[in-house]
């Protein structure tokens, strides 16, 4: 699934940085592919101020860092975490 839209920090967009924590919920609009996409360092402040969070394409991110494409036919309720140094990313089983 490489349509759609997403919704991430502007730590990857504009920043550059890596997608290193990434989940699928259910999608809040039609174009909405449900996935939420986070470097996994942001601070909680930083990812609770709404400025610091925007609706993009899954291909801008994709051209990014394409690590994350062949994940992203997963389905909602999904939630994934790159093993370190790759571009690898490990389920997160729910408790």
């Amino acid at each position: 699934m490489k349509d759609g839209q997403c919704m991430a920090t502007k730590a990857i967009m504009e920043s550059g940085a890596q997608v290193g924590y990434l989940f699928r919920e259910a999608a809040d609009f039609p174009e909405d592919s449900g996935w939420r996409l986070f470097t996994g360092l942001e601070s909680l402040d930083f990812v609770d101020n709404d400025d610091n969070i925007e609706i993009y394409d899954l291909a801008d991110i994709i051209k990014l860092d394409g690590s994350i494409e062949p994940y992203l036919d997963a389905p909602v309720g999904t939630e994934l975490e790159r093993k370190e140094g790759s571009k690898e990313f490990t389920i997160i089983e729910s408790e």
